[in-house]
């Protein structure tokens, strides 16, 4: 995943002016108990970084199920929020990255005050980049809505 680091360190220092959200940018998803909406920030060849905020519910916890995605390595940058694996909640320090390669299981719960992060990712196997709730494999979930802008 060396040149998935590279592409992170590098979009993390570019301006806000050179992020370029394609058309296709904005989604919403229902997965297990969690509603996410996400928004590709940028998008380059096989590499794009994906903003993903799970909706916050007071009183209760959202879940992801476990699942994969056979197509996309990745890495989470904690942003905000509470999330942990899908044995409890922790608190994430801002910045705090995780990895996910391709094809590895894993899943979250999240905390009632919801959370956000930057998904770091890079699309293999000659796979178009979308967004990395469509290269799933795991329990049925369903796009809510997509927005097609331009």
């Amino acid at each position: 995943m060396k040149g998935l680091v590279e592409f992170a360190r590098s979009v993390l220092t570019m301006s806000f002016a050179e992020f370029r959200p394609p058309p296709d940018a904005l989604r919403a998803y229902r997965i297990g108990t969690a509603e996410f909406h996400t928004l590709i920030l940028f998008r380059h060849d096989q590499y794009q970084v994906e903003y993903i905020t799970c909706s916050p519910f007071p009183g209760r916890v959202s879940v992801v199920p476990e699942h994969s995605h056979p197509n996309v390595n990745s890495i989470d940058m904690f942003v905000h929020g509470q999330v942990g694996p899908l044995s409890g909640v922790v608190h994430c320090p801002y910045g705090s990255k995780r990895r996910i390669p391709h094809g590895v299981l894993h899943g979250a719960t999240v905390g009632e005050a919801g959370s956000a992060i930057l998904c770091f990712q890079q699309w293999i196997n000659g796979i178009e980049p979308t967004s990395i709730a469509l290269d799933w494999r795991g329990p049925d979930h369903h796009e809510v809505r997509a927005v097609r802008l331009g």
